[in-house]
């Protein structure tokens, strides 16, 4: 038999769950992981996503996302409908989170449920594209400041209003804009009614 990690998302951007496009990552780095590792019993890792599966998550009645289930080896051959799996499954095999969930977290929460016990999450190195912008703006400044020293006045920069005028308004559209709260808070996405999720 073999175990199914299954994880329910709402990825589109016009649902504003960024804690569903973080979990997405992780879940990719445990389903490397799980390739990666002769596992027994084996584990596979499913994403549904709501965009491909609405009927299914009405099915469900989900008023919020992500969650996650595992679904344990089963030798009966009756096929049940959705919802009456779904609650006939054992509060230990789900996984349901408003905070962020690292690939770790998954891991730990396959360990708990599965005979498995040695399944890591290979660490990666820091992304070099996160300190692009801080170097930019180092090299910006020495830049300006080696230049003012040797050819002239500092002052001068002063004058050249446009990237102070351009760096403020970026400013005030991230804190007026939703996103902002979506992304400090990890606000999970929330359905509508049971008829509309």
């Amino acid at each position: 038999g073999y175990y199914t990690l299954v994880v329910y998302t709402a990825l589109d951007d016009e649902f504003e769950c960024h804690i569903c496009q973080s979990m997405n990552k992780e879940m990719v780095k445990l389903a490397r992981a799980v390739n990666l590792t002769e596992l027994d019993p084996p584990i596979f890792v499913v994403s549904i996503d709501y965009a491909n599966n609405a009927e299914v998550f009405r099915e469900l009645q989900f008023r919020h996302v992500p969650i996650a289930i595992l679904v344990p080896p089963t030798n009966s051959t009756k096929k049940l409908p959705i919802p009456t799996f779904y609650k006939r499954l054992p509060q230990q095999f789900r996984l349901s989170s408003v905070g962020r969930l690292s690939a770790e977290d998954f891991a730990n929460f396959i360990q708990r449920n599965t005979p498995v016990e040695d399944l890591s999450i290979p660490q990666s190195g820091p992304k070099v594209y996160r300190y692009v912008g801080l170097l930019l703006v180092t090299v910006i400044a020495l830049y300006l400041s080696i230049t003012g020293l040797v050819f002239g006045d500092i002052t001068k920069f002063r004058d050249f209003k446009l990237p102070y005028l351009a760096l403020v308004l970026v400013f005030y559209a991230w804190c007026a804009g939703a996103g902002m709260y979506n992304i400090i808070k990890s606000t999970p996405w929330h359905g509508g009614s049971e008829r509309d999720p």
